[in-house]
Parts: C-alpha cells; sequence; structure tokens
C-alpha cells in the first residue's frame, strides 16, 4: 500500500493536478458534478504520474474518483 494519490490545488481556477503514485495500477478517472452527471473521463490508456484535469469545467463543485484495481479514491474539489 504506497502513499496516496494527491490532488492540487483546490480549490482551483483553471485545472487541477492529480499526482499518481501507480499510474499503471489506475483503471479510470472519473469526474462527476454533484448532480452524479459525469463530466470528463480519463481511461487507463492515458492516465499519466501527473494529470491535468478539469479545463473544461466550469464553476462548481466536483467529485474526482480515482479507480484502483480493487479501490477507489474519492476527492470533493471546487472550481472556482
Amino acid at each position: 500500500e504506497g502513499k496516496s494519490d494527491v490532488l492540487y490545488p483546490n480549490p482551483f481556477t483553471s485545472e487541477i493536478t492529480l499526482s499518481i503514485n501507480n499510474p499503471e495500477q489506475v483503471t479510470s478517472i472519473v469526474v462527476t458534478d454533484i448532480s452524479g452527471r459525469q463530466v470528463e473521463v480519463i481511461d487507463h490508456a492515458a492516465v499519466k504520474n501527473l494529470q491535468t484535469i478539469g479545463s473544461s469545467l466550469k464553476a462548481g463543485t466536483y467529485v474526482v474518483q480515482v479507480n484502483h484495481s480493487g479501490k477507489t479514491q474519492s476527492f470533493t474539489v471546487i472550481k472556482k
């Protein structure tokens, strides 16, 4: 069990950076808005150590789910 993934900055204005320790173990990254609608999905093939997300999102609150094989890590983020 390695270190947790890190997401910064939060809140953000343009995009956030997700620092992923073991990108090869991440099956997908899913961003949903507060109503649960998927607004951005990054599949396994596109996952990098430093993943930037959220540049296309409008201001609001989002949940970023990092899906590893067998576990999910969720972050609540705010775009200003």
